[in-house]
């Protein structure tokens, strides 16, 4: 099994995810769960090539497990071989098609290729599944972000905020939707709130949003 970690830029797009892999997996035979656990220590230890080989042999041995092509996808994904992770990605889902995680592994992978719409269509499939994840709300918010749509950016966050109070990237990430859209009070309590739990704010962003919200100051006095 999969698990995913999303990590997101200042930008709000999603760079990286994290793994955490079973040793072995239900239903297969002995050689294909061999090679699979073989799978997973080269790819902890960074041997890519060697792991793709492993679950190679492994997915020969038990084509009808989805784990397998789950991971294999997720090393594809982390060399930088996006359409190869989707490919595996796809098996995985057509074999279990209720696998949230894929689901959020392959949005990532489409959020890279900047095909925003698949990875916000994925995103909302890992929702429906598994609806009481904070970081998959936080991560479609990202994208619809960079989108320009940011009432939906700011109503994901939100959900995300909700479901952690602690959550600092999510209230960062607010932060700069409600700046586009000229809410730089909510903006400016937002920041401040990401600082206080432990975000570093960029000062670039800090200095711009300071500005904005002192000149709307001045116009509403005006």
């Amino acid at each position: 099994m999969v698990r995913v970690q999303n990590k997101q830029t200042s930008g709000g797009t999603l760079i990286t995810l994290g793994m955490v892999i079973c040793a072995s997996v239900a239903g297969c035979t002995r050689s294909s769960a061999d090679y699979f656990s073989r799978g997973t220590v080269c790819a902890k230890k960074g041997q890519y090539d060697r792991a793709i080989s492993n679950y190679d042999k492994a997915v020969v041995r038990d084509s009808g497990n989805a784990d397998i092509y789950a991971n294999r996808g997720y090393v594809y994904f982390i060399k930088g071989e996006y359409g190869r992770a989707i490919s595996n990605y796809n098996r995985a889902i057509e074999i279990k098609p209720n696998y949230a995680e894929v689901h959020i592994n392959r949005g990532n992978a489409y959020s890279i290729m900047e095909e925003y719409d698949w990875a916000i269509a994925d995103y909302t499939r890992a929702i429906e599944i598994s609806p009481r994840y904070a970081g998959t709300y936080s991560t479609r918010g990202c994208m619809h972000f960079v989108k320009g749509e940011y009432g939906m950016a700011i109503s994901d966050q939100t959900a995300a905020i909700e479901m952690n109070p602690k959550y600092a990237k999510a209230y960062r990430h607010r932060a700069a939707a409600y700046s586009m859209t000229g809410e730089y009070e909510k903006a400016w309590r937002d920041v401040h709130k990401a600082h206080n739990l432990g975000y570093q704010i960029q000062p670039k962003f800090l200095s711009a949003l300071r500005t904005l919200r002192e000149t709307s100051s001045r116009e509403k006095v005006n």
